[in-house]
């Protein structure tokens, strides 16, 4: 038998599911409720204020149908930050204080229809505007086309010249305009000395004249000529029938057809039209024959739509009769906070295509599917739906139709396809330090561009292959980006890191969950991540009272700290959940339903984080002061009711928080005599003194068994597998700590626990009057075998907890001696 030591140097390696013998010495079999901190080692975790009711239940909103909420944080900035709310067709924003803010509905709330709540709608928000999507609600053109003015026709004498002969056949009829030579006259001619009758008077050749000629032989001579309009100005005529029917028509000239022109639905060139026409006139220019590829549309506006021929210019158009127009009914609404303060939920006013058709000015691919995202790039909006992630114009981010056909810019709305063997269906999209990365539930991808994101520079590539990662929206966090991993049973966490330095891309990555492969539970619901405080946080269905927390400590490239716990919440309280955890900055905003309705409350990451006047935080849940309270003291029984704004469960406690009247020691807890409903009842005065009213927690950490180790051949230490060790004392070193407990089990005896209260006479933590906080060393006897015994910390008092190291000795014997 040898007497042996050795020593736990940290308690913040969190909980490890490997087997004993594979753990770190610092990993734990259990951490509930309990943080771990290369600052402060294993403290308890941080209390929750309460903030705010935001709503009590009703008919409308029951503690199911609250469950099923979704819920969205905006975040304008320091001062000015909302939840939003939406339960069937209702959809509710509150700000940090709990005040409710009214929301116009102009269009209605039918969009907000979905199955469940928080799983069928997005929220992303960009400045004031949120966006909502519905993933059930497939996206739709509006059943209205665009503008078709029925069949006309525009003869254009482009020049007037000598000796020319320019006929118009209509419908079979041929009109016919002849120009003398150079200095003849002759009646029904026109020439520069000629008349426009047998006079022969001397007369101006003109283009319009040669207009007005042909257009006085078609409506005196065509056999039907009823059946058409006809209108003339400068050198243009403009023919179209009666009833709008269709007609065929021609113009030529004697010199090869270079002196007049027709436009009926198609012309060769842009060229060929006239600078004078009716507002609104469309025609197609048709370019190279051989191709549709190089045809667009044009409308004429006119300088003065009240002429029926003016002055104008062609500008690009939509082609006629087809749909321009997205469904502002399926596509995503916005929320937008108003200037006034209110905030309204409305369509959106989508550009439509103005200009091509559906090959040179495609429909969106998001068109006839459902969006499965929301996300911003570079001043463009951007949506996901089946393999393809559309982007809006630059700067113009209700804009997803290519503004010209002819003209292609780097501005113009991007439409990629994720390029990939396996059917990829794009579920998230994540912007990450200037990049973007897709998720689909087989593989990831990322959008390569150049220093210009544009149509040419962009292309969806494939990173990695990872089965499952889809259970969760990833989220970025410094260089560091988080994607949950869909397991049986269970929810995996892959870690992505993007080195600043080196500039290397997503795939430098490891499964920060591997250790603990079962711990959290399926149904991840929310993830949410404090950068500065190294903290990400994860919600679930399946545990809607806990939050799964991964504290991470980089230094340099390499992590110092890697640790899992679980914060429990509200005890016993089968009416709580949490419905939403949100961090701004280093606090977490918590959304949760209690009995009596929908709460806000918060906690803070911060180090060393304090109470007001108090060296520590009070480690109460739902904390609140007496000014929240109404207290009415009863001299003659001596006790104080105490009303709350909330029902509380029987673990509230009143603690006085600092001297006023020097009747009351700060961290001193009243009796309780009754808790009924929002009332509770204590012995004494407390009418006039400072207290917390909160609710107690339980703190558990369970060490892993400890092993004898020995220096290893290739650097670090292996266990000691032979022997038996038989543990004698442990000595636990802490700070700034109130009150823990060691519960010490031997398998199949009954728990010792231990009580640690830092005060020992003649020191300042035993002065009358003062909270007991201190720090020191605390020594339990253990006298069990090393693995059959279970150690745990657990602690449910008020007052913080801070345990640094843990020393250990035992008697070590060993069957045999190597030689």
């Amino acid at each position: 038998m040898t007497y042996v030591s050795d020593s736990i140097p940290n308690l913040v390696g969190g909980v490890s599911q490997q087997a004993a013998k594979l753990r770190l010495a610092s990993q734990c079999e259990e951490q509930i409720s309990a943080t771990s901190s290369i600052l402060e080692g294993l403290g308890r975790r941080p209390p929750t204020a309460h903030v705010a009711r935001l709503t009590p239940f009703d008919e409308d909103l029951t503690p199911e149908v609250a469950a099923e909420a979704a819920v969205h944080t905006i975040d304008r900035d320091d001062t000015e930050r909302y939840k939003v709310l939406i339960y069937g067709e209702t959809i509710r924003v509150f700000d940090f204080t709990g005040d409710e803010k009214t929301v116009n509905t102009p269009d209605g709330t039918d969009y907000l229809q979905c199955s469940v709540s928080k799983r069928a709608l997005s929220l992303t928000t960009l400045i004031d505007h949120t966006f909502v999507v519905n993933k059930e609600i497939e996206v739709a053109m509006e059943g209205a086309v665009s503008d078709a003015r029925g069949i006309e026709a525009l003869v254009f004498v482009a020049v007037a010249n000598y000796s020319t002969d320019y006929k118009v056949t209509l419908d079979g009829y041929t009109a016919t305009c002849a120009t003398l030579p150079y200095g003849y006259a002759a009646a029904n001619h026109i020439s520069p000395t000629g008349g426009d009758g047998s006079s022969g008077s001397p007369v101006a050749i003109s283009s319009e004249f040669i207009a007005e000629c042909l257009k006085a032989d078609l409506q005196a001579n065509h056999p039907n000529h009823a059946n058409y309009s006809f209108a003339v100005a400068k050198s243009v005529i403009w023919i179209k029938r009666v009833n709008l029917a269709a007609f065929s028509i021609e113009a030529f000239d004697s010199r090869g057809n270079t002196q007049i022109s027709v436009a009926k639905e198609t012309a060769k060139a842009l060229s060929f039209l006239p600078t004078a026409a009716p507002d609104g006139f469309q025609v197609e220019i048709v370019g190279d024959a051989g191709t549709a590829a190089d045809n667009y549309f044009v409308t004429f506006k006119s300088d003065n739509p009240s002429l029926t021929i003016g002055l104008g210019a062609w500008v690009e158009s939509v082609k006629p009769g087809i749909p321009v127009a997205l469904d502002p009914e399926t596509m995503p609404h916005v929320l937008v906070r108003e200037e006034d303060g209110t905030f309204t939920f409305r369509q959106v006013d989508w550009v439509s295509r103005g200009a091509g058709d559906e090959d040179t000015a495609p429909t969106p691919s998001f068109v006839g599917r459902t969006i499965n995202d929301v996300f911003n790039i570079r001043n463009r909006l951007g949506l996901l739906a089946a393999s393809n992630a559309s982007l809006s114009a630059a700067g113009e981010i209700f804009s997803f139709f290519q503004p010209s056909a002819t003209v292609l810019t780097d501005g113009d709305p991007i439409d990629k396809a994720a390029s990939h063997t396996k059917v990829a269906v794009l579920v998230y999209a994540v912007p990450f330090k200037k990049r973007l990365f897709f998720f689909s539930s087989k593989t990831q991808f990322e959008l390569e561009y150049g220093d210009v994101l544009s149509n040419e520079t962009s292309e969806i590539v494939p990173l990695t292959e990872l089965e499952g990662a889809i259970g969760g929206r990833p989220i970025g966090a410094g260089k560091t980006m988080f994607m949950p991993l869909r397991r049986e049973g269970a929810t995996g966490i892959q870690e992505y890191v993007v080195d600043d330095e080196t500039g290397s891309s997503l795939g430098d990555d490891q499964e920060i969950t591997a250790h603990v492969p079962t711990y959290i539970p399926a149904g991840l619901s929310k993830q949410t991540v404090a950068v500065n405080e190294n903290t990400l946080a994860l919600l679930t269905d399946e545990t809607p009272r806990s939050l799964y927390v991964y504290r991470y400590f980089w230094q340099g490239r390499e992590k110092l700290l890697s640790s899992w716990s679980r914060f429990d919440y509200y005890g016993d309280d089968a009416d709580a959940r949490i419905l939403d955890a949100e961090f701004t900055v280093d606090e977490c905003y918590l959304v949760a339903t209690h009995v009596d309705g929908v709460y806000l409350e918060r906690f803070s990451m911060a180090p060393k984080r304090t109470d007001p006047n108090s060296a520590y935080a009070f480690a109460l849940d739902r904390k609140i002061t007496e000014a929240a309270c109404d207290v009415d003291y009863d001299s003659l029984a001596n006790v104080t009711t105490i009303t709350a704004p909330f029902i509380l469960s029987e673990n509230f406690v009143v603690v006085a928080r600092f001297p006023d009247d020097h009747t009351k020691t700060p961290g001193g807890t009243a009796t309780t005599v009754e808790i009924d409903e929002d009332e509770i009842k204590v012995f004494g005065d407390w009418s006039d003194a400072k207290f917390y009213l909160g609710e107690k927690y339980r703190t558990r950490y369970v060490f892993s068994p400890q092993f004898l180790r020995k220096a290893s051949a290739g650097g670090g230490r292996e266990v000691v597998g032979t022997g038996r060790l038989q543990m004698k004392f442990w000595i636990f070193h802490y700070d700034r700590t109130g009150y823990f407990e060691v519960v010490v089990t031997p398998r199949g005896r009954e728990a010792f626990r231990h009580q640690i209260t830092p005060r020992s006479i003649g020191t300042p933590e035993a002065t009358i009057g003062s909270p007991p906080i201190g720090a020191g060393q605390f020594r339990v006897p253990i006298m069990a075998k090393n693995d059959e015994v279970e150690v745990a910390i657990e602690s449910d008092s008020h007052l913080p907890m801070h345990v640094l190291s843990v020393e250990w000795d035992g008697d070590y014997t060993s069957p045999s001696r190597r030689l």
